[in-house]
């Protein structure tokens, strides 16, 4: 399953994980919002990321 989406589409999700590991981040499953001690990063980056949408 490979998606094609320009650099800015990629969710932050999965930039955080390439960060880290070398795996695939689709045969890896995705994350729960529990998985690892970067949620909190996480929720800042899309707070950030709605109040420019908005």
């Amino acid at each position: 399953m490979k998606r094609h989406f320009e650099k800015k589409q990629i969710s932050i999700v999965e930039k955080l994980y390439k960060q880290h590991h070398k795996q695939s981040y689709a045969s890896a499953g995705g994350f729960n919002s529990d998985d690892d001690e970067l949620e909190e990063r996480r929720e800042q980056i899309s707070e950030a990321l709605q109040k420019v949408n908005n």
